[in-house]
């Protein structure tokens, strides 16, 4: 009988679990300057975007736009100053007046008025990659569904870490207007086991409009280590979704949050067959 007394101390363990917990400390949340910036001899215009990180236990409507720092892009023994845009929301240069070259260095600095201070480098990648062919397929699953793709193919550059992205966007022509443009999805794939081979990649279409003629820009970006890894971490992204893991998005930006990155870009259009 004595083994019955337990019952009352477990009883009182569990209520006691239930009493809320009022004295846990919440860390500090601070926020951070976050830069994106992505370069390419293949762009018209450099554009950097900057604002501050929303940090963990906050919330946020949006992001706060940082206006008026001073953002500065060398390389190539040359200096440019970023200037703002209220329009386009980031601070821009022109490559005319600041060409950015294949196999190039290049750093960004960014001081904004509160006295933060970030920068980042990248190198832009040496050559071009030519895009061969991209070939719009289609594969009837059932009565009414079928699953489309591009399956592009190019040759990878020997002897090179390669590292790639493979985007299509579906071209729509409006009759007395300029098209718009739908984007269908990205790959990201580098060239491991397959230094100087020919590569078919597929990329999947999330979407298609109905009842009008397709056409495709397909493009294929040649991309620094640095774009690489931040958008396939993007891509792996879950969102708000409480039943994922954790995904850490990668930065390369020192003292801050962001990416800093290159690419070269070609590109093919092509006509689908639907």
């Amino acid at each position: 009988m004595k083994r019955l007394s337990i019952i009352p101390i477990v009883i009182s363990a569990l209520i006691a679990c239930e009493k809320p917990v009022t004295d846990v400390e919440i860390p500090k949340a601070e926020k951070k300057v976050s830069v994106f910036c992505i370069i390419s001899p293949d762009d018209s215009m450099i554009t950097a975007q900057l604002s501050y990180s929303a940090p963990i236990f906050t919330q946020s409507l949006g992001p706060e736009l940082i206006t008026d720092a001073d953002v500065e892009l060398s390389g190539n023994n040359q200096t440019v100053k970023l200037l703002y845009n209220n329009f386009l929301q980031a601070y821009i240069a022109d490559t005319l007046t600041f060409k950015i070259k294949r196999g190039t260095l290049y750093r960004i600095s960014v001081k904004t008025k509160a006295g933060e201070t970030v920068t980042a480098n990248c190198i832009v990648p040496s050559s071009y990659v030519p895009l061969l062919s991209a070939l719009p397929l289609r594969r009837k699953e059932d009565l009414d569904r079928y699953t489309y793709r591009i399956l592009a193919t190019w040759i990878d550059e020997p002897l090179i870490k390669n590292y790639y992205r493979l985007y299509t966007e579906e071209k729509i022509d409006v009759m007395g207007g300029a098209p718009f443009y739908n984007d269908l999805g990205s790959t990201m794939y580098e060239d491991k086991d397959k230094d100087g081979k020919r590569l078919e990649v597929s990329n999947y279409l999330n979407y298609i409009t109905e009842g009008i003629v397709n056409n495709f820009d397909v493009y294929l970006l040649n991309t620094d280590v640095h774009y690489y890894k931040y958008h396939l971490s993007r891509l792996n992204d879950k969102g708000n979704d409480p039943f994922s893991e954790p995904n850490i998005v990668y930065s390369n930006i020192e003292g801050g949050l962001g990416c800093f990155g290159a690419y070269s870009k070609t590109h093919v259009s092509v006509l689908g067959p639907w």
